[in-house]
Parts: structure tokens; C-alpha cells; sequence
């Protein structure tokens, strides 16, 4: 476990520099609904509500 601290903690600015990089894609509620076969874990920008949204249990849920 410990190892894998070490590792973490190497990578941590590359892994700051790509989660401050991450855009997730933006649509609104209709488009976001024609998506067909949407997947858990799947994470929208929605310009309707402008909020973030994210697959969860089959359903997209805001996330605050």
C-alpha cells in the first residue's frame, strides 16, 4: 500500500493538471435525452439546467 501512496503522490501534479483540464461535453436536457443507450458513470454539462450531471443507476442526477 504503501508503494502505491508513493506513486500517487509522483504523479499527483499530472493528475492535478488533467483533472483541471476536464471538460465534460455540454448539451442541453433535449440532446442529453437522445442520447441512446447512455452509460453509468457517463458525466454531461447541462446548458438547460446549468448543472453537471452524471449516469447513475439509469438515471442523471445534478451534481451540487
Amino acid at each position: 500500500m504503501d508503494f502505491l501512496r508513493t506513486i500517487s503522490r509522483s504523479y499527483e501534479p499530472q493528475i492535478r493538471n488533467i483533472l483541471l483540464r476536464f471538460m465534460a461535453p455540454s448539451m442541453t436536457t433535449t440532446e442529453r435525452d437522445a442520447i441512446t443507450n447512455p452509460q453509468n458513470a457517463q458525466i454531461i454539462y447541462n446548458e438547460t439546467t446549468n448543472k453537471l450531471q452524471v449516469r447513475a443507476s439509469g438515471s442523471w442526477v445534478d451534481l451540487h
